[in-house]
């Protein structure tokens, strides 16, 4: 055998071993990667699991108000937004009631018992609804009718509620304002809410987002309501201090953390001191601040800040349209960040609870049941029964309000599957 053919047998053999080299170390790879997988594991930490929801938050204030002849901010005796009792002079000079404004509420009334609106208050709301579009531009409807119905419907809001005797006697109360002398602009002298935030100016949609609407809405309310128009006019208004309430929709099958403890406390309160209509309901709930700590909490985030409010009602019935329905919550320490809000669109924490957050590849289905596997060392593999909350982005979320869920701990090693 020649120099060239022992040299080409050399390269030949050099390449050959070469090529089983690769494939060899690729084997070795694959092998490497698939123990890896297959002994692949994490460490059980606690987290925190929130299910977030944007919409539209409308705030039902309590809310009073008057129109002043030629009044102005600047005839305030206090900075604007700022708390007030009953009695101290808000205005630096006495000043005179608007008598239009007055006869306009003293016919509002004389109006709804006419047509006994007292017996059927849902029906205002109704009428309003249909008129929503209109309502945006209550002051440039052309005929006088139409107007003044539209003017009516939305001064009757804040008498929603009220039976025939309440209203003969808000009736007697704005009769006896009438008159056009001077007098000290006090909230207890004009029968407004006994203390408050005092603003100079109101407008259409305030009047009509009211907690005396609020136990009469539905979601078709709810979806018009941003259509009403909130053009400012002059007028002494007061924020109750004391509370607002809050309502938003949201699809009627949605998960809400506390549901069924407030939907229980509501029952029991409503048996024990005989509460018949959401008016009641609300106001024992304004009341009974005693009770009121007992409800569940929900957190809603705005401006990049983090409020509370207590989940007081869930409105669900036929009236709710598209299979949605209506969370109501109540907002007592922080009135005075939203007195001048009629709505708002946060970031509304429907879910916020402790729970494992594990990827979904460490549930193991067999049998209708789902389990993990918990490694320790020197021992088999242990089986645990779990139950998955739900599935989000490839993870799988374990509450620990599941008793099962709470045989895990922290720290325990989870098997994750290829």
């Amino acid at each position: 055998m020649g120099y060239i053919e022992r040299e080409k047998r050399r390269r030949a053999n050099k390449r050959k071993k070469r090529i089983i080299g690769g494939v060899l170390f690729f084997i070795l790879i694959v092998v490497i990667f698939w123990v890896m997988q297959k002994n692949k594991e994490i460490i059980l930490e606690k987290n925190v699991y929130t299910n977030t929801y944007n919409t539209h938050f409308f705030l039902f204030k309590d809310i009073g108000y008057v129109k002043l002849q030629d009044f102005s901010i600047d005839d305030l005796a206090i900075e604007e937004g700022q708390k007030s009792n009953g009695y101290l002079k808000l205005t630096k000079e006495p000043m005179t009631l608007d008598q239009n404004f007055l006869s306009e509420q003293i016919g509002t009334i004389d109006q709804t018992i006419n047509e006994k609106y007292f017996e059927n208050w849902p029906s205002i709301i109704d009428e309003i609804k249909t008129n929503y579009v209109g309502m945006a531009k209550v002051k440039t409807q052309f005929g006088q009718e139409e107007r003044d119905r539209k003017i009516f419907l939305v001064n009757s809001v804040q008498f929603m509620g009220s039976d025939e005797k309440t209203l003969k006697e808000k009736k007697k109360i704005y009769t006896e304002l009438q008159g056009d002398q001077t007098r000290n602009i006090t909230l207890s002298g004009l029968h407004l809410p006994s203390s408050g935030y005092v603003f100079s100016t109101l407008n259409n949609m305030e009047k009509v987002v009211s907690q005396s609407a609020l136990p009469f809405i539905n979601t078709s309310f709810l979806e018009n309501a941003s259509k009403i128009e909130r053009q400012d006019e002059t007028a002494l208004k007061v924020v109750n201090n004391d509370h607002i309430f809050a309502a938003f929709a949201m699809p009627g099958d949605g998960i809400i953390s506390g549901e069924a403890e407030m939907k229980a406390l509501k029952n029991q309160h409503s048996a024990d001191y005989e509460i018949k209509t959401r008016s009641d309901y609300y106001h024992f709930l304004v009341r009974r601040v005693d009770y009121l700590r007992d409800y569940p909490t929900i957190s809603f985030s705005t401006d990049h800040y983090d409020y509370s409010a207590y989940f007081v009602d869930v409105l669900e019935n036929e009236e709710n349209e598209n299979d949605e329905k209506i969370v109501v919550l109540l907002i007592k320490d922080y009135v005075n960040v939203f007195a001048k809000e009629i709505m708002i669109q946060p970031d509304i924490y429907l879910e916020k609870e402790d729970a494992y957050i594990l990827p979904q590849s460490c549930i193991d289905k067999r049998d209708n049941k789902t389990y993990v596997q918990v490694l320790e060392k020197g021992t088999f593999p242990e089986s645990y029964e779990v139950e998955v909350k739900t599935t989000l982005q490839g993870k799988a979320i374990l509450s620990l309000d599941s008793e099962l869920n709470r045989k895990l701990s922290p720290g325990m090693v989870i098997k994750v599957y290829p």
